[in-house]
Parts: structure tokens; sequence; C-alpha cells
């Protein structure tokens, strides 16, 4: 038996303070003031500039192979080989 997903009633626009400019503070950033919020965003340095900058800037969605993984950079020559016809 399956229930309808349940859908939140609108909230009415606030001030939101987010405290961080790295990829997942700007992303709700964005997405609260779609939604109709004023947000202010706090951080010592330019949006994108911390950790974020490191990692490029991007969550990867497509990718297939979890590339933060221990060990992983001793296959890395291996995956190359059988991917690549040659």
């Amino acid at each position: 038996m399956s229930s309808a997903p349940t859908v939140s009633p609108p909230v009415a626009p606030r001030h939101v303070t987010i405290i961080g400019a790295g990829i997942v503070g700007m992303s709700a950033a964005l997405y609260l003031q779609r939604d109709g919020h004023k947000v202010t965003v706090i951080d010592p340095k330019p949006p994108g500039t911390g950790t974020s900058l490191g990692n490029a800037g991007v969550i990867a969605t497509g990718g297939g192979t979890p590339t933060a993984m221990p060990g992983l950079w001793k296959k890395a020559g291996a995956t190359c080989r059988t991917s690549h016809p040659g």
C-alpha cells in the first residue's frame, strides 16, 4: 500500500543567514532566494575559494566511480588500460 507524497505548505518569506560561501552554502542561498527568501551569506573569503576551490566547485552526479576512496589511485593505470582501446 503506497501513500501519496506530502507537500509542505508555502512558508512566508524570511531573512536567512548562510555561514560559508562554498558550493553548499551558495547552492542553499540560491534555492532559498528562488523560494522568495532574503539571504545573507557570511564568509571571510570570496565565494568558492575555500574547500570548494580544491574540489573545482563541482558536484558531479554523472560519475560512476567514487573518486575519493582510499587506494583508488592504485587502480588508475588498470582503469585507463581497460577503458581505452588501443
